[in-house]
């Protein structure tokens, strides 16, 4: 539009065109040099209207701007408003039978879904972790211990599985300790700031392993914010699963005194005054105890905790002679008296004593007395008898070993009485009377306790046959039949009384000990504690010589 307003303005200006011979020239006949000039002009300015145009490419790489970027970006990579509870886990159940387990799961996000597994189990002891807490849970097992699980809760998001036949086979000869009520350590961390907080952390201490649940008190005005917590009258009711050695939880302490403006307090908070006690405690303490004909040799071990640095005396036999004194790894001056003095340093240390005693043996046999300065805990005693030596009774701390011959032996001579009673009854001629019976169990029992009713059966047999069989007016088969029992018998009873002549006479007898890990010459004792500071002593009855000495 403006070369076409121009052209006119340059054909009105041209000084050699005058009106009249414009009006009788034809329009055709415009100057040249117009026409070419106004052409000119128009290429010119579409020519700079195109360099001034943005091209496509440049209103692409500006739009969209970057802060609509920006704001898609966080819009997509927004976290959902539901975490972290976008699962939920309800309604479970775990089915154990023999090694083979399956469990069930009912989990809720954006839908319901049903989760079943299936497996074996490896092994004497397995655990199954849930990443979400889970109610409503049920458990069906057989021949397994579950731990855990509270009124069908799920603590602590975890289960354990104990095989039970794992767990009667460690109880095989071994004496079990009276179960004994949890002992837990309590710790509070006060934050005393804007908000008031506490940390409650719950330690194990009794027993080292194993479930156990206690219930801790909560401070008062105390909220505890973990869900996972079941909270009942004031009470936090905590469950520790079988290797868990502490729990924690966080809570909100609602301050008492509610302040004006302007007013302020000042809390005061110092340490404790500590109560007079002991510095240092006996943690363990073992003796081992190996008599011999002329020379008895013990071993000492204490494991010591101290809280200051000091010295620790103890004694041992007079007549002792001291071979070595050692304190972990450093050795220690081995003393001229019977009285042994330690340097101790702040913290556990392991002492170990050896000494040894030159008299001879008898017939009572007893560990050395060993006198502490303090009280000591956790004793053992280890006794080792020669295996040359016949114990007839042994005695030291309740928690020990039992020798179950003497009770065997009351069976052996009601047996014998009642055995003797039978055979009278039933008229039969045999040829042992109640003295015989006694010895042949006595002579038995020591060797092969079962072995004495093959031999009761053979000559109840052969009498009866004797006496109340007729072998001519039985058949062929009942008597062959007959006589392959009696071989039989006959071949279990003979082995049974030849053994006994070299195992049970010219041998150590076998006087049934058992209980606490102890055999037929070891035994193990066990206290708690010793308030007095003097160890517990065990003795053995036994005679100068044994069988195999003859």
């Amino acid at each position: 539009m403006i070369i076409l307003k121009l052209t006119p303005v340059l054909r009105s200006k041209d000084p050699d065109t005058g009106e009249g011979n414009h009006k009788g020239a034809d329009t055709d006949d415009t100057p040249p040099n117009s026409t070419a000039l106004a052409s000119v002009l128009g290429i010119i300015f579409i020519s700079g209207m195109a360099m001034l145009t943005p091209t496509s490419n440049v209103m692409a790489s500006d739009h969209p701007p970057v802060y609509l970027l920006k704001k898609l970006e966080t819009r997509l990579t927004k976290a959902p408003e539901c975490l972290p509870n976008c699962i939920s886990l309800n309604n479970g159940s775990l089915t154990v039978k023999g090694n083979n387990l399956e469990l069930n799961i009912e989990a809720h996000t954006q839908g319901h879904h049903k989760l079943v597994n299936t497996g074996k189990l490896l092994g004497d002891q397995a655990s199954v972790s849930f990443p979400n807490p889970i109610h409503n849970f049920k458990v069906v097992s057989m021949g397994w211990l579950v731990d855990g699980l509270m009124d069908d809760r799920v603590l602590n998001s975890s289960l354990t599985l104990r095989s039970t036949v794992s767990i009667e086979e460690s109880k095989k000869d071994t004496l079990t300790l009276d179960p004994i009520s949890p002992l837990v350590t309590v710790q509070h961390t006060f934050i005393l700031d804007k908000e008031w907080h506490v940390e409650t952390t719950v330690v194990r201490s009794v027993p080292k392993n194993g479930p156990i649940a206690v219930s801790i008190p909560l401070i008062d005005k105390e909220k505890v914010l973990d869900n996972d917590l079941t909270i009942k009258e004031g009470l936090a009711h905590v469950q520790l699963k079988y290797n868990q050695r502490a729990i924690r939880w966080h809570s909100v302490l609602e301050p008492l005194w509610r302040p004006w403006p302007g007013e302020k307090i000042t809390v005061n908070i110092s340490q404790p005054i500590g109560v007079n006690g002991p510095t240092h405690t006996v943690e363990k303490a073992e003796l081992k105890y190996s008599p011999g004909e002329r020379i008895q040799k013990s071993t000492l071990s204490l494991t010591i905790r101290s809280s200051l640095g000091e010295d620790y005396s103890f004694s041992i036999p007079k007549d002792a002679e001291i071979l070595s004194a050692t304190n972990g790894n450093k050795k220690l001056n081995i003393p001229s008296s019977n009285t042994i003095t330690v340097p101790l340093q702040p913290g556990l240390q392991n002492v170990t004593v050896d000494f040894q005693e030159k008299k001879e043996m008898g017939w009572n046999v007893a560990t050395p007395p060993i006198h502490l300065p303090s009280t000591a805990t956790n004793i053992s005693l280890t006794y080792s008898l020669a295996r040359d030596r016949w114990p007839l009774y042994f005695n030291g701390p309740a928690i020990g070993p039992a020798m179950l011959y003497w009770g065997i032996l009351v069976v052996i001579i009601l047996s014998a009485f009642v055995l003797t009673i039978i055979i009278k009854k039933c008229r039969l001629n045999v040829p042992i009377n109640i003295i015989g019976w006694l010895l042949l169990g006595i002579g038995l029992s020591t060797v092969n306790s079962y072995g004495v009713f093959a031999v009761i059966i053979f000559f109840v047999l052969l009498n009866y046959r004797k006496d109340y069989i007729d072998p001519s007016k039985l058949s062929s088969l009942n008597f062959k039949l007959l006589q392959a029992g009696i071989i039989l018998i006959t071949v279990v009873a003979a082995p049974s009384v030849l053994s006994a002549i070299p195992m049970g006479l010219l041998s150590t007898p076998d006087m049934k000990v058992v209980g606490n890990g102890s055999i037929s010459h070891f035994y193990r004792f066990y206290r708690d504690t010793a308030a007095s500071g003097n160890l517990p002593i065990a003795n053995v009855i036994t005679p100068l010589f044994s069988a195999t000495n003859w």
